[in-house]
């Protein structure tokens, strides 16, 4: 308690200087209140996820729940300030707000106005005062994608107490056998290995995926080189690449991950060819048609295009692999069957690990001791000779069969999860 209210301290600290950390104190004083204070006591179904990440992988479980029950009432919270703000608008749930701090007086208010039948969390947010509460008030508590990575600190010896918490949870659905066995070590075993809820999310979005007639003509007849979420040091490897694929009569689309003005025209110095922008474009405009027939390159400077573009696309590379943080969405593209091509920063996404060990994906670089230690010119060896091998019909198509499979096997865990947690409603 002393340390999470020493956490809590440092964010109000943090706030007099940073933007986040004062939505983060914000939004607890008057939106939070606000939210709470309109529920009244109403039973609601409450998911809670951390930030957007998570709330993607939980979105078809309450998707799901609100079309099979849709008289009941739902509350979705967040811990971050970035997940409330691109979702707090989202029409799926009643109720949307941040998720109180882990103190006592805060849970006990939260929860007296609240009164949920029922709480889901996503991933791995572990908030023991309010598991503690929630267990004491007899509430049914479910995970949903969790995931128990090698080392975790519940695997620690001072995280007896917590264990202790967690085998009252009602039951955890986990991604992988590795996460089930981590929870059979802790004398948890209420555990169902059902993979990845994100992949029922994409196959979903890929059968309902609206067309776009100017870039399908744009790419008509050419093969179609994606590169998703880029970073400034993918593309020190990647864009020398573009000379020559666009010289083999490739069309080449690049969405950095960061669609700031001043970022996108740091990008648009440095490409190769004659390029457009996808927020000039009207898509059902003949002028604009026009005016992208010549481009090479399509910038796409805009956010939430970049998963229906994956539709057009021969080959993919994701970026983020070259940052701590790791790769982006690798499921996206794969659910159109594209082979993929990412940094060597992976290990800690199953369905990329599984996709390199199958022959669906490619790693450039190398990661030791939390960083990449190869150098610029092996790396872009790396990915010339990735690319080689993609050009080859035969191999490319074997790739494509390896990452639409791993999509149509791993679909489903939304139906076993909701299997289990509607006994409970």
């Amino acid at each position: 308690r002393i340390l999470i209210s020493g956490y809590f301290w440092a964010i109000r600290l943090a706030a007099l200087f940073s933007e986040k950390a004062k939505k983060w104190v914000q939004g607890r004083k008057a939106i939070q209140p606000s939210v709470t204070s309109r529920i009244h006591g109403e039973k609601v179904i409450w998911m809670h996820c951390s930030s957007l990440g998570e709330f993607e992988q939980g979105r078809p479980v309450l998707e799901r729940i609100r079309e099979d029950f849709p008289e009941e009432k739902l509350l979705l919270t967040f811990f971050s300030p970035s997940g409330y703000d691109v979702r707090k608008n989202y029409a799926g749930v009643d109720y949307v707000c941040f998720l109180p701090e882990d103190r006592p007086r805060a849970i006990q208010a939260f929860l007296t106005q609240v009164d949920p039948k029922m709480v889901i969390f996503v991933k791995y947010d572990y908030w023991f005062i309010l598991l503690k509460a929630l267990l004491e008030r007899r509430v049914p508590i479910y995970f949903v994608s969790a995931v128990v990575k090698k080392g975790h600190f519940l695997m620690k010896w001072y995280s007896g107490p917590f264990r202790k918490i967690l085998r009252q949870v009602n039951h955890f659905f986990v991604q992988d056998e590795f996460s089930a066995k981590q929870f059979d070590a802790m004398g948890i075993r209420q555990v169902t290995v059902v993979g990845d809820t994100r992949v029922d999310r994409v196959a979903s979005l890929a059968q309902n995926v609206p067309a776009f007639p100017i870039i399908q003509e744009w790419v008509k007849g050419h093969r179609v080189f994606i590169c998703g979420s880029t970073w400034a040091n993918d593309e020190e490897i990647i864009v020398p690449a573009f000379r020559q694929l666009l010289d083999e009569n490739w069309k080449i689309i690049i969405a950095p991950h960061d669609v700031s003005p001043k970022n996108v025209s740091r990008l648009r110095k440095i490409l190769p060819a004659s390029h457009e922008v996808f927020s000039s474009l009207s898509i059902d405009n003949q002028s604009d048609r026009t005016k992208l027939a010549p481009a090479n390159i399509l910038v796409v400077d805009t956010i939430g295009q970049l998963n229906m573009l994956y539709q057009y696309g021969t080959l993919c590379y994701i970026g983020g692999g070259f940052n701590k943080s790791g790769i982006h969405n690798t499921l996206e593209p794969a659910t159109f069957g594209l082979p993929l091509i990412f940094g060597p920063n992976y290990s800690k996404f199953a369905e990329a690990r599984a996709l390199v060990k199958e022959g669906g994906a490619y790693s450039i670089g190398l990661w030791q001791r939390k960083k990449q230690v190869l150098s610029l010119a092996e790396c872009r060896d790396q990915l010339e000779e990735v690319l080689r091998k993609m050009k080859e019909k035969e191999s490319l198509e074997k790739a494509r069969k390896v990452t639409k499979s791993y999509i149509e096997k791993n679909q489903g865990a939304t139906t076993k999860i909701l299997e289990k947690i509607y006994s409970a409603l």
